[in-house]
């Protein structure tokens, strides 16, 4: 287990509608996404749970690395993998998962 897995569940909005909406319109749009990607790590969370208990059922012996090597794992992604995808996701968004990781992990 290395906890890579998490439900995805995209929200999307053409830019001539958002630009069109209100700001407390787009703050409530923001904060249904929030909500989604919360309820989404939880839901994928909650699903490798079920599946890792029906290999253990299964007699399968599931592996759980140390929380230290894990650590170290995604210190070296973040590092080494995560900057290439600047570029192909822009800064607005690639700046949002950093700040969001740092605050939550």
């Amino acid at each position: 287990q290395i906890n890579n897995f998490f439900e995805m569940a995209p929200v999307a909005i053409n830019t001539d509608i958002y630009n069109s909406l209100t700001d407390t319109e787009k703050q409530a749009l923001q904060e249904a996404a929030n909500w989604v990607f919360e309820d989404s790590v939880s839901s994928g969370e909650a699903v490798e749970n079920e599946y890792l208990q029906k290999l253990a059922d299964y007699g399968i012996t599931v592996v759980k690395p140390d929380p230290e090597l894990l650590r170290s794992w995604a210190e070296k992604t973040r590092e080494e993998v995560w900057p290439g995808l600047k570029d192909e996701l822009g800064e607005d968004v690639y700046n949002g998962l950093i700040e969001w990781f740092d605050n939550n992990y």
